[in-house]
């Protein structure tokens, strides 16, 4: 780990930057205010094999959606964190096409 000293010096030169719009943060890999509210985080009932929200309670042990149950995934479980519009879209699209690899670590906790 780099002296004490040393990361001040560095933050001073280069201070933390929202992933989304690039604009002073806190601290490293962060959303600022402005960002955080335009980002769609999907919460509650969810299809439990690709991870779009669905409508309703929580009561069905492994919900899906219409189209999964439709033509059933390859795959055997998935999960989404954002919604795709917006800045979910941006923030996906930046780290997928944009070698915007910062944005991994932080994606990876929501």
């Amino acid at each position: 780990m780099p002296p004490r000293g040393l990361q001040t010096a560095v933050s001073l030169i280069y201070p933390p930057r929202c992933l989304g719009c690039g604009g002073l943060v806190d601290a490293d890999f962060g959303l600022c205010g402005t960002c955080w509210r335009d980002t769609a985080f999907i919460g509650g009932t969810v299809c439990d094999a690709c991870g779009v929200p669905l409508p309703g309670g929580g009561d069905v042990g492994s919900p899906h959606c219409d189209a999964c149950l439709a033509t059933p995934r390859p795959w055997a479980q998935g999960r989404t964190a954002l919604i795709y519009r917006d800045m979910g879209r941006r923030l996906v699209l930046a780290l997928k096409h944009g070698d915007r690899q910062e944005i991994a670590r932080p994606a990876a906790r929501w």
